[in-house]
């Protein structure tokens, strides 16, 4: 079946009732269903729909992406926020660069005024 000849919600809604019993999942990468997802919630214009539309919507993308409700959540959300749902690139640090991180600044305040205490003191 092809998933872009749905074109409103009534189609999504007949669409899950007869597909309930098969397991209808996208294969494919992370980002391929994450520009999936985008697509339908833009060809769907989830932001004007109602409610009752919105569940519909995202039952859909349940069955189909196989993401959890909570995952859904999130990637619908951040489509909200931004208007695109994109992969969100974590940076790692080498072992080489976690010995580079500056020396805290709350540290350097706290010896500094140890030291102008210490000389105060010692006078």
């Amino acid at each position: 079946m092809n998933l872009k000849a749905l074109k409103n919600t009534e189609e999504l809604q007949s669409f899950l009732e007869g597909s309930q019993a098969v397991a209808f999942s996208l294969p494919g990468k992370k980002e391929e269903r994450y520009a999936f997802i985008q697509s339908t919630l833009k060809q769907f214009h989830y932001r004007a729909i109602t409610k009752r539309q919105k569940g519909v919507v995202i039952r859909f993308l349940l069955q189909v992406t196989d993401y959890s409700r909570q995952q859904l959540t999130r990637l619908i959300n951040q489509y909200l926020k931004t208007g695109v749902v994109q992969l969100n690139k974590v940076r790692h640090l080498d072992s080489d660069e976690t010995n580079l991180r500056p020396f805290p600044n709350f540290l350097r305040m706290k010896s500094a005024h140890k030291l102008s205490a210490d000389r105060f003191l010692d006078n």
